[in-house]
């Protein structure tokens, strides 16, 4: 579990989720456990959340905030909260130039 919670939260899953950026996550970063704890992998694994918590607990690089209720990463959640701006910036950048 802990494994599939670091690669939710890995630049390399960031980088191509626009959903879970763009829809789950708020402007501050911050993902609700319940709804990670509702993806289809998670819940093949466990439905047990004292497992997905321990589980979060043990990720190094994410931090729960003070009602236990959500979790975002500790360093530069920043970069990856995709507003509506946000997103019509990266969809620009990523479309080819057209003459």
């Amino acid at each position: 579990v802990q494994t599939q919670i670091d690669y939710y939260f890995g630049r390399e899953n960031l980088i191509k989720d626009v959903f879970l950026r763009s829809r789950i996550m708020n402007e501050e970063g911050w993902v609700q456990i319940h709804v990670l704890a509702g993806f289809r992998r998670i819940q093949n694994m466990t439905t047990d959340m004292s497992i997905i918590n321990e589980a979060i607990a043990g990720c190094s690089k994410l931090e729960i905030d003070a009602g236990s209720a959500s979790v975002r990463l500790k360093d530069d959640w920043q970069e990856w909260v995709l507003t509506p701006g946000k997103m019509e910036e990266q969809g620009q950048a990523a479309s080819p130039a057209r003459s």
